[in-house]
């Protein structure tokens, strides 16, 4: 396991904690203490915390580099061919994927994930308490990930994380 100086885990805690609101200086991360991306997904489970789980067909977690220096984050998963496949951005994902290959990036090389992990009916926008319900588990894999950028993709995921609705 590569080793995170204390400057760059401090650095990675302020990062974290202007993003999300949450005080991660109060549970400093550190690699003894980190919680991985399949603890998550397994405390996830097969997730009926709100309403989203009666219409949807798969949980879309997240996928990508486990270490990844950027995770993109919108704001739930889209299509059906997104939520039967189980990862995001599959048929936007084409433009994304080239827009990655333009800054020497693949998608594997990243990690892709959504604020809300199941489809909205309709694909309409994730109502806030379904973005509440979920909200917590994106904090977890960005403290699990500790990337050094995180983008937004779209205005209600940016109000999402940043908390300026």
């Amino acid at each position: 396991m590569e080793t995170i100086s204390a400057r760059d885990a401090a650095e990675m805690n302020t990062l974290l904690e202007t993003m999300t609101g949450d005080p991660v200086s109060k549970t400093s991360w550190s690699p003894e203490n980190a919680v991985t991306l399949d603890d998550i997904r397994r405390e996830l489970g097969d997730c009926t915390r709100c309403n989203l789980s009666q219409s949807r067909k798969n949980i879309v977690f997240g996928k990508g580099n486990p270490r990844a220096a950027l995770v993109l984050v919108g704001e739930g998963p889209g299509g059906k061919k997104t939520s039967r496949e189980n990862r995001s951005w599959v048929r936007q994902g084409q433009l994304l994927t080239r827009i990655l290959q333009a800054i020497n990036l693949s998608r594997d090389e990243v990690y892709i994930t959504n604020v809300v992990k199941c489809r909205p009916p309709q694909n309409r926008d994730p109502h806030a308490e379904e973005v509440e319900t979920c909200f917590p588990f994106l904090k977890k894999q960005l403290n699990a990930i500790r990337p050094g950028v995180i983008c937004a993709l779209g205005k209600i995921c940016f109000s999402d994380l940043t908390g300026n609705h």
